[in-house]
């Protein structure tokens, strides 16, 4: 049971990029309208370079995730990955200038990116055989509910409102993953079996 409080903890990046996926949708007409909190209407080119920058910026974070999650471990690599989510919504905030609101995605879209890598890599890791299969499917799911999450919250919320809960998905991640332990697989892989009984057996 600890196997899966810990793997739906540690797929609450997945659950931020649905959320940041969806959150354009229930935004867009609040943004390029009058009553816009930018500094003026966003235009249809601002709303596309919003919505397509993530896919950019994340190719490039897989390969960096990657080497980081082998050379500093899941865990390390995972806690980097919340920091530009943060820092993302954090910008958005601040400013909704279009183009802090660009480069706030591409922060969110860089963190996203070595989230996919790392997030599966962990669950896959600390989960036993016999609920491999059940745990896997919350990578997936996560996403999904980020979707609806968003959906729900853009229509129920003021616009900062939104943006000061999904600021605090990656911020509670950051925060529950500090006193979670590295996995078993990575440890004995760096020949630190002593440490892997005290964390997961003792």
């Amino acid at each position: 049971h600890n196997q899966v409080l810990m793997s739906i903890v540690v797929c609450m990046p997945v659950l931020a990029y649905g959320t940041a996926m969806g959150w354009i949708s229930p935004n867009k007409a609040l943004l390029m309208g009058d009553s816009s909190p930018s500094t003026s209407p966003l235009s249809e080119e601002d709303v596309s370079w919003m919505a397509s920058i993530m896919f950019i910026f994340a190719p490039i974070a897989v390969f960096i995730y990657g080497v980081a999650a082998d050379k500093f471990g899941r865990k390390h690599a995972l806690l980097c990955a919340s920091i530009p989510v943060a820092l993302g919504w954090a910008v958005k905030l601040l400013c909704a200038h279009p183009i802090a609101l660009i480069g706030a995605r591409a922060l969110i879209g860089f963190g996203f990116g070595g989230a996919f890598v790392v997030c599966p890599l962990y669950v896959k890791e600390i989960s036993e055989d016999s609920i491999c299969g059940m745990t896997g499917t919350f990578i997936i799911f996560s996403q999904t509910m980020g979707n609806l999450f968003v959906f729900i919250l853009g229509d129920l919320l003021p616009f900062n409102a939104v943006l000061w809960i999904l600021l605090a998905i990656p911020l509670l991640h950051f925060c529950i993953l500090l006193r979670l332990p590295e996995t078993p697989s990575y440890l004995i892989k760096c020949g630190k079996n002593e440490e892997t009984a005290k964390s997961w057996v003792g």
